[in-house]
């Protein structure tokens, strides 16, 4: 069969506007990085070539170079007529070879003699293969061969740059040596006799288009029959709260994995924590229960852990929760003797199922108890046939009648196996025409099923469907046995090796991605691949293969010389002489690789296990596919060496994940698509790599790994990459910030990006670290034009500051997933005009207080919105038919409002509304496209439906709302919430154990729970102070245009829930600039403030110009008052003690997350109690720019309090004088002399009965806090860390000497000389400073 269209087999386009073309052939630049054959699309760089397969080698792609190789204007046009006359005679018989090749993959059973030349012409056309790749790359860029060409058979005689004799005598013996080889396969084929193959049974060929794949829908895949209702049942309605361990029995092929992935679905949902574990015949425990402890936590977790230190922290964390463990396929009575070891007896109605095959294992985790195992037994007829019919036809009542006597009797074939029958159903329900034929083949195919096992009829049945497979899907089926069983594939990770091996066949000129995408689409449509994460839209976003079928594809793979799988298991195996694509999976055992293995002619290589096991990555000379998961104990002083990587010239995709640390290459990698060390430490940062080609890059933002992405503009040289994704792990924030900042500059207007993602991800758990949170603007950032996915959401810790105005421009957006500090209706307006927007999630860090209304216009693609806020409860209205298209919606309020407490949202300029009992703040009208409406409020279950039904309105014509609370746990210090639902996340969202940590600590979140802020009206307030009553006035002003402090008392009648009290009103004057949206969230925020030394905020009121807080009020006395009545009696230690509470008051202000100051800090602000505890009356929130000033005015204000405590008087007195006298002004002089002058600012009460040294200390803080230049005052915490260790001086110091200072005798005898003076001259002055009081 020839080819004589060159488009056919590898097309040459031309792009009109690259900045070089060398002929036909497209450049990036000057300095050309060329692959087989180039398309170049907007964006994208791919090969228009035919795919390499299991069955036929790379006998199809091997033409296309040849093709390309023999173009007059192509870069061998300095061949020979001699080179180019063999390569034609080379061309002709591999072509011929090639349809031998595609005749005998047609044949159902080929004889063994068969098979043998089908693995002989397959080796062939991969050294061919290798050969002509090193041809092109050598003529069109020498560099990137130079150093590699000599490693295998035919590379050596090409070394060289130039057109001389000796290199083309040297490629002409080459091809004619390869034209020998494959004429003797000619022969082969001919002497065998293989072209009588051609009558032997052959593969069904369906006729008619091919179909798309339908979506997955999980429970297609399983019928449940009575006694597995009866079961499900017994568990619903179990109100045992006693921990309680479930097995379920049964042979391999029954579904009890699916069974428990419904019941994990099911009663997951009411569970604070679950996890789905699934174990293998030789479980590594260690990282069992690694991957048990981070799905509980739902945060990734160090490897490095020892298993008894795991085995601990589950059993903590566990402890006093209701959770939910699924254990799949436990082999033996020892593993669950050891895993039983983690779970805590509890009273919570905590749950564990396992599934076994093994009678007796599953005895003995339910403790022997009969009654609480499960035994799964075949589907009886009606049953097989209701999930047959439901899979091919919906039903069976939809199968026409010439069809159902032969569909029948396939069912009964199955044997009752739910994998087998699901799986022949899938077979049939792809073909394009259902036809007899087609049943009758696929019955006479099954006719022959003999086996007894559960597990080898499903084989045989699947081995059936495996050989109706086209050769493009058993190809990439069969490169799945690279992973070992149970392994779970995320997002479109495989797809990407598909690309980068070459599996894809691009000949139609279609997007490659696209293609790749439909084979993964078509695999779960047969249902080969089993999803486990589904989203609301019954997309997958993560998935397995089953056993059965990974046992099925391993043989296959290992027939065909497609795959070598070695495991610590087979230590011994003898290889074949040529490895294609090799998988070692040696886990934490010490394994070496076998010697007899020829490493360099490998494709892919997956490695998994020890970095000391690794095998020299030089020697893997032809990768074009590199996976390693490397684990072990390596300090970062001595990295794992990779450097090596750089001289895999063909090497397009690159994963490492790596506990231990890895220094990476600092050159070549010209060909790399894929870029994957998100999950790796990396010590040596490659600065000056350059990646022209590159498509996805994932990278972690820690320490200085981004700027390697981002240093000298190398990400804009990034001209093709399309998708970037970042993991946010425990980086300090001003790192986070930075790097994050010079992101947004260098991604703006990126020509070819599509998605951006920022995760959390990573060990975040460690050490208790929390992620860094950083708020950003990107306010300038030039939109990439062809963007469609953009996520940076609230578990990233990547907060902005609300929605950047540049997302208008988005015309492509489909995903957006974000958080933002504040939500305002110029925000909606935004989204509102994305015409292609189908997802949308917005985290709101607090509510706002205005009214945010969706109205009717936009949103009209949108299918997803989840609407979360960290704090408060938001005013919304969904007006009718606002968004058509929408599926669901979610909304969720981390904090739940008291029943007690008056919402107050913004009505107009200058007036707040009071949300009245009985009408909702949430209305939704009518949605037509509505399927499913969720509402989940934070705090206990019986306020929320008290919030459902007070806060919400739902149109009749709605969906019910599902009602859940949310769920916190409280290990380390950042809170994460419990997904209940994991299959209903977001469109092509990650799956949801990425999205759990929210925006609060533990200890913020249970204040924000108690919180209770009421919202008085002035006449409420007017009649507690007595019409604001001199009485009850305290210090301040009484004119209302000025600041003044009352006094008030509520009776028990006054309000429900507020019972009888006083307290303190600070009434603030004109607030006319502060009556704003941000006036009601800081004073939401202010509500959730508590300290010992501040005093509780209780509510407030806000009416026209006039802003008034209301503070709880006990026994106490203002220092203000204190220092008059009090003042003279009080010893010195218990004055300090007073000012040390008022300054760990003032620092904690300080030192809040969000800008608090006091701002009014005085005397008067500083309330006594009994028991000389102080506490500050009043703070409030500054703007941050305005904070540091803010800040040093407290601090002077404290010098000014701390003075006065020292002299017993007011900072103003007037009580003896004609004239005011200034305490500051008149004690500066002596606070700045030496010690012999401070006993003049000291209170006369005292009698000299003090600590001087005490004294000293105070006097010195003092004249620090009273500097006249801002910026050399010291901060609060400094002052409270100064005045605290001068509590523990005693008031007789003053008699020892050598309290004051330490030396020798004369100097002793000095200080107390000089002590006795300064005493008896303060008794002097006691009359005269009593007179000026």
């Amino acid at each position: 069969m020839e080819h004589k269209n060159v488009k056919e087999e590898g097309e040459i386009i031309v792009e009109e506007e690259s900045p070089v073309v060398r002929k036909n052939i497209v450049l990036s630049d000057p300095n050309p990085h060329i692959r087989d054959v180039l398309i170049r699309g907007r964006g994208e760089v791919r090969e228009i070539k035919p795919p390499v397969s299991a069955s036929l080698g790379a006998m199809r792609p091997l033409v296309a170079k040849l093709n390309m190789l023999l173009l007059r204007d192509g870069p061998q046009e300095c061949f020979s007529e001699r080179v180019k006359d063999r390569m034609c005679l080379l061309k002709h018989d591999i072509e011929k070879i090639s349809s031998y090749l595609d005749d005998l993959s047609e044949v159902e059973d080929p004889p063994e003699t068969a098979n043998c030349w089908m693995n002989e012409a397959r080796d062939m056309s991969y050294d061919m293969e290798d050969y002509m790749d090193s041809l092109i790359f050598m003529r069109l860029n020498p560099s990137l061969v130079a150093n590699n060409i000599k490693s295998t058979r035919w590379f050596w005689k090409l070394f060289g740059h130039a057109k001389t004799p000796k290199t083309l005598v040297n490629i002409e013996a080459t091809l004619s040596e390869f034209r020998m080889h494959v004429q003797e396969v000619i022969a082969r084929h001919q002497r065998y006799d293989l072209h009588s193959c051609s009558t032997l049974r052959r593969r069904f060929t369906p006729l008619g288009p091919k179909l798309l794949p339908t979506s997955y829908e999980e429970t297609a895949d399983i019928v449940i029959d009575g006694r597995m209702n009866d079961f499900i049942n017994s568990l619903a309605n179990d109100g045992d709260q006693e921990l309680k361990v479930l097995s379920v029995l049964g042979s391999a092929c029954l579904g009890k994995t699916t069974l428990a992935r419904i019941l994990y679905n099911i009663f997951g949902k009411r569970c604070h924590c679950r996890a789905f574990i699934r174990l293998s015949k030789k479980p590594d425990m260690k990282r069992t229960f690694c991957d048990m402890l981070s799905q509980l936590q739902q945060q990734n977790l160090p490897q490095d852990c020892e298993e008894i230190d795991l085995i601990d922290n589950i059993k903590k964390y566990l402890q006093n929760r209701r959770y939910l463990i699924i254990l799949d396929d436990v082999w033996a009575t020892s593993v669950w003797d050891v895993i039983s070891h983690a779970f805590p007896n509890g009273s919570h109605g905590s749950r564990i199922i396992t599934t076994t095959q093994i009678e007796d294992v599953a005895l003995t985790c339910c403790c022997y108890q009969a009654a609480h195992v499960f035994e799964m037994k075949p589907l009886d007829d009606d049953h097989s046939r209701k999930l047959f019919f439901n899979r091919l036809s919906g039903s069976e009542s939809y199968c026409p009648e010439q069809f159902k006597e032969v569909s029948n009797e396939i069912v009964e074939m199955c044997g009752g196996l739910p994998l087998a029958t699901i799986s022949i159903a899938s077979l049939i329900a792809s073909q394009p025409v259902i036809s007899t034929d087609l049943l009758t083949y696929i019955h006479h195919s099954l006719s022959c099923l003999s086996a007894n096992s559960t597990s080898e009829r499903t084989r045989q049945v699947l081995n059936v469907s495996f050989s109706y497979l086209p050769h493009y899907l058993k190809t990439c089926l069969l490169y799945l046995s690279m992973y070992q069983k149970g392994y779970k594939f995320c997002n479109d990770d495989l797809v990407k090796q598909w690309m980068a091996e070459g599996f894809i066949d691009t000949t139609g000129g279609q997007d490659i991605k696209k293609v790749a995408e439909s084979y993964l689409d078509q695999l779960i449509d047969r249902r080969f691949i089993q999803p486990i994460h589904i989203n609301y839209n019954n997309e997958v976003l993560s998935y397995a293969v089953h056993d059965t079928v990974h046992d099925l594809i391993a043989h296959k793979s290992e027939q065909e010389n497609f795959i070598v799988t070695i495991d610590y298991n087979r230590k011994n195996l003898s290889l074949s002489y040529k490895v294609r694509r090799l998988s070692l999976l040696f886990g934490n055992g010490y394994t070496k690789t076998p010697a007899d293995n020829r490493n360099s002619q490998v494709r892919s290589l997956r490695y998994f296990g020890s970095f000391e096991c690794l095998p020299c990555i030089t020697d893997f000379k032809l990768l074009r596919v590199l996976n390693l998961e490397l684990s072990g104990h390596c300090g970062d002083d001595d990295p794992v060496d990779l450097t090596g990587i750089s001289e895999l010239f063909q090497l397009r995709y690159l994963k490492i994940a790596s506990h231990v640390c890895i220094k990476l290459p600092y050159h070549g990698l010209q060909l790399l698509e894929t870029l994957d060390i998100m999950d790796a430490r990396v010590a040596s940062v490659p600065w000056d790599i350059h990646l022209p080609h590159l498509l996805h890059l994932s990278l972690p933002v820690e320490g200085n790994l981004l700027d390697w992405s981002v240093s000298k503009g190398s990400l804009g040289n990034l001209n093709y990459l399309q998708n970037l994704n970042l993991s946010n792990l425990s980086t300090p924030s001003y790192v986070v910030e930075r790097s994050m900042e010079a992101l947004g500059s260098l991604i703006g207007g990126h020509g070819s990006l599509k998605t951006i993602q920022v995760v959390a991800h990573g060990s975040l758990v460690k050490n208790d670290v929390v992620p860094s949170k950083v708020t950003i603007s990107w306010g300038c950032m030039a939109p990439p034009p062809l963007l469609q996915r953009f996520e940076c959401s609230l578990h990233s810790c990547i907060v902005f500051y609300w929605i950047p105005k540049w997302v208008t421009e988005h015309g492509n957006l489909r995903i957006l997933k974000i958080s933002v500090r504040e939500l305002m209706m110029s925000c909606v307006d935004i989204l509102r005009g994305l015409p292609a927007l189908t997802t949308l999630s917005l985290y709101v860090q607090r509510a706002p207080i205005k009214r945010i209304i969706f109205h009717k216009a936009g949103f009209s693609a949108l299918k997803f919105f989840k609407l979360r806020f960290t704090s408060g409860i938001a005013w919304l209205a969904f007006e009718a038919d606002s968004m058509p298209n929408l599926w669901k919606l979610k909304l969720v309020f981390n904090a739940i409002p008291q029943m007690d407490q008056h919402l107050l949202y913004y009505w107009n300029q200058g007036t707040f509304k009071r949300h009245q009992r009985g009408t909702a703040v949430i209305s939704i009208e009518h949605m037509p496209g509505l399927k499913e409406i969720s509402v989940e409020f934070g705090g206990a279950a019986a306020n929320v439906e008290y919030a459902l039904r007070t806060f919400v309105s739902n149109h009749r014509s709605n969906p019910n709302i599902n009602m859940q609370p949310v769920t916190y746990n409280n290990y380390g210090n950042e809170s994460t919430e419990q997904k209940k639902q994991p299959s209903n996340e977001i469109l092509e969202e990650e799956p949801d154990e990425y999205d759990k940590a929210l925006d609060r600590t533990a200890d913020k979140r249970s204040r924000e729970s108690s919180s209770c802020l009421h919202v008085f009206t002035l006449n409420e307030l007017v009649s507690a102070t007595s019409n604001f009553s001199k009485a009850n006035f305290i210090h301040g002003n009484r004119d209302f245009t000025c600041l003044g402090v009352y006094k008030g008392s509520f009776d028990g009648n006054f309000r429900p829930g507020l019972g009888p009290q006083e307290v303190v009103i600070i009434r603030y004057p004109n607030q006319s600039d502060k009556n704003d949206c941000r006036c009601l969230s800081e004073l939401e925020y202010l509500g959730t403030v508590c300290h010992p030394h501040l005093v509780k905020l209780a509510g407030f009121c806000i009416e026209g110009n006039c802003m008034m807080l209301v503070y709880e009020y006990t026994t106490s006395i203002s220092l203000n008052k204190f220092l008059i009545d009090y003042i003279p009696s009080l010893p010195l230690l218990l004055r300090l003690e007073i000012a040390v509470g008022a300054a760990k008051g003032l620092a904690f202000l300080h030192e809040a997350d969000k800008p608090l100051v006091h701002g009014y800090f005085g005397a008067s602000c500083v309330l006594i109690y009994p028991n000389y505890s102080a506490k500050l009356l009043g703070f409030r929130m500054v703007k941050e720019s305005r904070r540091r000033k803010a800040i040093m005015k407290d601090v002077y204000n404290f010098g000014v309090v701390l003075l006065a405590l020292l002299a017993g008087r007011p900072s103003i007195d007037t009580r003896y004088l004609s004239r005011k006298r200034y305490l500051v002004k008149w004690s500066r002089p002596y606070l700045r002399r030496e010690d012999d002058k401070m006993y003049r600012i000291m209170d006369p009460g005292l009698k000299g009965q003090y600590s001087v040294r005490a004294a000293c200390g105070a006097a010195t803080v003092a004249h620090r806090c009273l500097n006249r230049v801002p910026k050399e005052r010291p901060c609060m915490r400094d002052v409270v860390d100064a005045l605290e260790p001068l509590l523990a001086l005693k008031d007789d110091d003053c008699c020892a000497p050598t309290t004051l200072a330490s030396g020798s005798g004369i100097e002793e005898q000095s200080k107390t000389t000089k002590l006795s003076h300064v005493l008896v001259k303060r008794a002097k002055a006691v009359s005269t400073i009593a007179c000026l009081r």
